[in-house]
């Protein structure tokens, strides 16, 4: 005897049973419809959370768009690239570095950088890493 048998008097209700309409449980209509329920309120709930996400970062979402030639400065990672980078106090180093020439964009969100040929980073970067140089 199952504990589900031990303690309710009959048998789990099968979803197989429950959805060809053949079980002998007690109530398996409300059992199915119950959980039908349960499922269209948590898909509600998920789409509701992520209609809340999407509004939410869509009030911080700069566009950005560079033209091929246009120079931009590049943000770099201060633990992974430092070919580019001088020696020194971390917090003391520049956010951006030197104007880069785009050459072109890969992609929708990536833009390949025309960097010095000594740099041992690959050459391509997320538009989160660039910022356009102004008055150059």
């Amino acid at each position: 005897m199952t504990p589900f048998r031990a303690l309710y008097g009959y048998d789990a209700p099968s979803f197989i049973d429950l959805a060809f309409d053949q079980s002998n449980v007690p109530k398996s209509r409300d059992v199915l419809q119950e959980c039908q329920d349960i499922l269209k309120a948590r898909k509600e709930n998920l789409q509701c959370a992520q209609n809340q996400q999407k509004i939410y970062v869509d009030k911080k979402l700069i566009e950005r768009h560079f033209e091929i030639g246009e120079l931009v400065y590049l943000r770099l990672q201060p633990y992974r690239q430092s070919s580019l980078k001088r020696s020194g106090v971390e917090k003391l180093k520049p956010r951006f570095y030197e104007p880069y020439q785009v050459v072109r964009k890969v992609g929708a969100v990536a833009y390949e950088l025309d960097l010095l040929t000594e740099s041992i980073i690959h050459n391509v970067f997320h538009v989160s890493c660039l910022k356009k140089a102004l008055g150059l």
